[in-house]
C-alpha cells in the first residue's frame, strides 16, 4: 500500500508531504528509505531521523505516529522480508547501492 507520510523539515520546519511504501505490521507501518537505490537516503528519511514525529494517511484515515529506525537485526531481516514480499523492486534498489536501506516503523503516538 502506498501511505502520505508527513515530516517537518529539517531545516525549514515546514510540513512536508511524501508518498511511500508501507507495509503493516500489526498496528504499525513500516517502510524503508530505499530512494530508489540511490546512493543517499530519502529527503524524508533525513526529516524524519531529525524529528521523528510523523503522520501517516492511509485508506482515508490520519494518524499521529512516531517514527523509528529498526536497529536489532533479526528485527530488520523480518522487517525486509515482509517489504520485498509487497515490494520485489526493493531487491533490485539494493543490489544498486552499497548503502544499506534503512527501515523505520510508524507507530500510533
Amino acid at each position: 500500500m502506498n501511505i502520505i507520510l508527513t515530516t517537518i523539515g529539517r531545516k525549514s520546519g515546514q510540513t512536508r508531504l511524501h508518498e511511500v511504501s508501507a507495509v503493516r505490521d500489526g498496528n504499525d507501518y513500516i517502510t524503508s528509505g530505499s530512494n530508489g537505490g540511490a546512493a543517499k537516503h530519502s529527503q524524508w528519511y533525513i526529516n524524519l531521523a531529525a524529528n521523528p514525529q510523523t503522520r501517516v494517511k492511509a485508506h482515508g484515515r490520519t494518524i499521529e505516529t512516531i517514527a523509528t529506525v529498526v536497529t536489532d537485526e533479526q528485527e530488520y531481516k523480518r522487517l525486509w522480508q515482509l517489504l520485498v514480499r509487497e515490494y520485489p523492486v526493493y531487491e533490485l534498489f539494493q543490489r544498486r547501492t552499497s548503502r544499506q536501506f534503512p527501515i523505520v516503523r510508524l507507530s500510533p503516538a
